[in-house]
């Protein structure tokens, strides 16, 4: 239930709504006249989920937990890809997306996504105990993943506008980058000490 502890964000829920009003409309438009309404209700129901995303955002902005900010992170990216994907279709324009792609940006680098160390390959058999738990690998991969698909973000919305991307890897406002490469979800379990760092320096 919400009142959970480890319920996820509510930016992240609607923001899972949103993009599921909007590819099951898209993928079968007969949808509306199943549910006996008209066409512009799909618009309106998407909006609605649209405003709860930024709703949410705005009002947990400052009580982020390191998980929420997890969470945050993946609610503006699914949010900007939305967007990016949408147009001026629900009247947000380029302003609205760069803004979305900025914070996700920001929040990416604020939680260091840049330079994860995997636990597998960080932990030595001197360092830890055989009572210690092993990394939770799933977390770790989808962290990576996380910073990889705000990576790809990034450069997309830098391409279409034709400006320099925000995660450089060159110049002065460039980043290194530590975190490897991402893997297929289902090889996090598989995957235990056999990560390749993808080391990026200007």
């Amino acid at each position: 239930p919400p009142t959970n502890a480890t319920y996820p964000h509510a930016a992240l829920v609607n923001a899972i709504c949103l993009w599921g009003v909007h590819i099951a409309f898209s993928q079968d438009p007969s949808v509306m006249d199943t549910m006996g309404a008209p066409l512009q209700m799909r618009g309106i129901v998407e909006q609605a989920y649209f405003n709860r995303v930024n709703a949410n955002l705005q009002n947990q902005a400052d009580q982020r937990s390191l998980r929420q900010g997890l969470q945050t992170i993946q609610a503006e990216t699914m949010l900007a890809t939305y967007l990016f994907s949408m147009g001026d279709v629900i009247g947000a324009g380029v302003l609205e997306t760069d803004y979305h792609v900025n914070a996700a940006v920001r929040l990416t680098i604020g939680l260091r996504l840049h330079k994860i160390t995997p636990q597998a390959t960080a932990a030595t058999s001197a360092s830890r105990s055989a009572r210690q738990a092993a990394p939770d690998m799933t977390e770790e991969n989808e962290r990576i993943a996380l910073f990889w698909r705000v990576f790809c973000l990034d450069r997309q919305w830098a391409a279409a506008q034709g400006r320099p991307a925000l995660l450089r890897l060159e110049g002065d406002a460039s980043i290194t980058i530590a975190t490897p490469w991402p893997v297929a979800p289902h090889e996090y379990a598989q995957v235990s000490g056999g990560f390749s760092g993808c080391h990026h320096r200007s």
